[in-house]
């Protein structure tokens, strides 16, 4: 997780607030059916699920506080917003584009993860069941 939220960190940051936001972004989509994924990329405030700053606290190991101060930092910089059920990590329009980059540079590094992982056998057993499942 740390290595995914380099670029984000970079972003938002640094890396706590890379982690913090992946989190977040975790809790407000996880549940959310695949057709309306799409509209939370353009209104994630009228579509997230949205968290609170202690389930987002026990999650990351962090104190109430330390938490606090890393969220007022992410709704200074247009990263997050606090409504009355909760966070929801939103993205300013002028750094869609740099998402866009960091999201697009992530998914490159899991493929050459995966790759390599298949070539030495790792990955046998579980290409073994998504066959049999096909």
């Amino acid at each position: 997780m740390l290595f995914r939220s380099d670029g984000l960190g970079a972003l938002v940051g640094d890396t706590t607030n890379g982690l913090i936001m992946l989190s977040m972004i975790r809790d407000n989509i996880g549940e959310l059916p695949p057709g309306q994924l799409a509209a939370w990329t353009t209104d994630p405030t009228a579509v997230a699920r949205p968290v609170r700053n202690r389930v987002l606290a026990q999650r990351l190991n962090l104190s109430s506080e330390t938490l606090r101060r890393y969220v007022i930092a992410l709704e200074r910089q247009g990263f997050c917003r606090r409504g009355p059920q909760g966070l929801v990590a939103v993205i300013p329009p002028a750094n869609r584009e740099t998402l866009d980059r960091v999201v697009t540079d992530n998914l490159t590094n899991l493929q050459r993860l995966l790759s390599r992982l298949r070539q030495f056998g790792v990955l046998a057993k579980w290409d073994a069941a998504a066959a049999v499942a096909a």
